[in-house]
């Protein structure tokens, strides 16, 4: 059997380690189009190592699409949001690190919207910007 070669484009796809395993190792690819049941977060991977990276940050939640299901404000910009402006064109929000964890701050009323303590452990980040042009991809885990 000739080992398969494979461009972006024509590249076997696989939803899972086990898919992309037999992709390389039995299939013997050069690479495989890794992506999320979804399709919506996707990567090109060159090895098994890189998929398997890809699946298990896909298996932290860690993806750079974004996940949000619940928006923090500052109530103070929600009672003096003018009608017909988004709470998401109103905020004037900053997020960022502190020696115990993430803070996010409100720059209009200078006040502390939510400050979440670590307690000192490590959590999986994505800190990866991902731009909208590209594919999502999961890169960029730090911890």
């Amino acid at each position: 059997m000739c080992p398969a070669k494979s461009t972006k484009m024509d590249a076997p796809e696989a939803t899972n380690i086990e898919a992309a395993r037999h992709w390389f190792t039995v299939q013997g690819a050069d690479r495989v189009r890794c992506t999320n049941r979804t399709g919506s977060v996707r990567k090109l991977c060159a090895s098994l190592e890189e998929a398997q990276a890809f699946f298990e940050a896909l298996d932290k939640g860690c993806a750079s699409t974004n996940e949000i299901v619940q928006f923090m404000h500052c109530a103070e910009c929600l009672e003096q949001k003018p009608v017909g402006v988004s709470p998401r064109e109103w905020a004037q929000l900053e997020v960022g690190w502190t020696p115990v964890g993430i803070q996010v701050w409100c720059r209009r009323h200078e006040v502390n919207v939510c400050h979440i303590d670590f307690e000192g452990k490590k959590h999986p980040a994505n800190c990866k910007a991902q731009p909208p042009d590209k594919p999502n991809d999961v890169v960029g885990l730090a911890e």
